[in-house]
């Protein structure tokens, strides 16, 4: 009977004290995904988006550039290219 009295006591304990270690509604909210249109966004054209208050540029590359950034000598440059 003590025994059970103890796990009882234990895990009423630890309920309280494990929701606390959950991050609070605003913490979520601050760090929720940001949403952005690309269709609106024309070849050459930038976008700045703010998460967590930090800046997130959004470039669109027009196809030549894409193209010029795949060249095998700017790849060879990658500590990773293969």
């Amino acid at each position: 009977m003590t025994g059970a009295v103890a796990v009882v006591g234990t895990m009423a304990a630890q309920l309280p004290m494990t929701d606390q270690m959950e991050p609070d509604a605003s913490t979520l909210a601050a760090g929720g995904p940001v949403d952005f249109d690309l269709s609106k966004l024309q070849p050459g054209q930038q976008a700045v988006v703010r998460w967590r208050s930090r800046p997130i540029f959004i470039v669109s590359r027009p196809p030549a550039a894409v193209k010029a950034l795949q060249g095998p000598k700017l790849l060879a440059k990658l500590s990773d290219a293969g």
